[in-house]
């Protein structure tokens, strides 16, 4: 049986419980080359393919990733979609701290919001919700990034189509997005995701400013390199790669690491940690 998405609503508030995300082992780098705070600017144009991560982006990401953790813990989810590249890192961070209680599955959306690769990511979602098929109801989770919002609309659009296949099903889906304002003040596509609604189905959209996407479109950082050959999407490794910080010391340095995603997941796990500590309504659960 699936989630009653009203029963839940009805149900007592509680404190949701989250485990902490902190890595085990300390993350190796080198520094580069460091300056004094006022010279970042220059150390960039030094460094061209690093990219500059502040305390305060960071902060401003890990408390909305709580955010959305507390409410999956408080709003249990059947599975989770993870767009890929968008909602990779934001993902991996939300598993562990909801304790690994739900399936997800990667989706390759890379270019997902053309047309063309309409027919492959439909089919990649029916096949991976099939062995759900047998549940009365579904409560959907999609975690991702967004700036303008066409490629959460275009995933709305082609679960809606997707539907079909699970047509007694009642399927309710809430995207979370990761957006920042430097473009817009809120991803202004992602009001047609209610077009989309229909019998069974529902879309809800969760909405968590930060104040920076910090790996958005970033190979390194994310740690894949999308690849296509004859229309095929291939995602690659590519972890080797240098990001602009500041030291303990309130000097700024250039860090290379060659796992750098795990450095960049580093960082956002201790403001997690520390985000998680300062929540008076989160219980905090060792991560065992």
């Amino acid at each position: 049986m699936g989630y009653d998405v009203r029963q839940l609503e009805q149900q007592p508030a509680v404190r949701p419980e989250v485990a902490n995300p902190m890595l085990v082992q300390p993350v190796q780098y080198n520094i580069l080359e460091a300056a004094p705070p006022e010279l970042v600017y220059e150390l960039k144009e030094s460094f061209k393919d690093a990219r500059i991560i502040t305390r305060e982006q960071i902060d401003s990401y890990a408390d909305q990733l709580v955010a959305v953790a507390s409410n999956l813990a408080e709003r249990p989810i059947d599975l989770m979609i993870v767009p890929y590249r968008g909602g990779l890192t934001p993902s991996l961070h939300l598993q562990v701290m909801n304790k690994f209680k739900y399936p997800h599955f990667p989706l390759g959306f890379s270019r997902g919001s053309q047309e063309r690769n309409r027919q492959s990511i439909e089919d990649e979602l029916v096949w991976n919700l099939e062995r759900f098929r047998e549940r009365e109801k579904l409560l959907i989770g999609i975690i991702d990034t967004a700036i303008r919002g066409d490629s959460s609309l275009k995933l709305a659009d082609i679960l809606n189509s997707a539907k079909r296949h699970f047509y007694k099903q009642q399927w309710r889906i809430v995207f979370h997005l990761l957006h920042s304002d430097e473009k817009y003040p809120t991803p202004p596509l992602v009001k047609g995701i209610a077009n989309f609604n229909a019998e069974r189905l529902w879309f809800e959209v969760e909405l968590h400013k930060v104040a920076s996407l910090l790996v958005e479109d970033w190979d390194e950082g994310i740690g894949l390199r999308a690849a296509w050959q004859n229309g095929i999407c291939y995602y690659r490794t590519t972890t080797d790669g240098q990001v602009i910080s500041k030291l303990p010391d309130g000097s700024v340095a250039v860090l290379h690491s060659n796992n750098l995603p795990v450095l960049i997941h580093s960082f956002i796990a201790h403001s997690v940690t520390d985000s998680m500590l300062t929540n008076p309504a989160l219980s905090l659960k060792p991560n065992n």
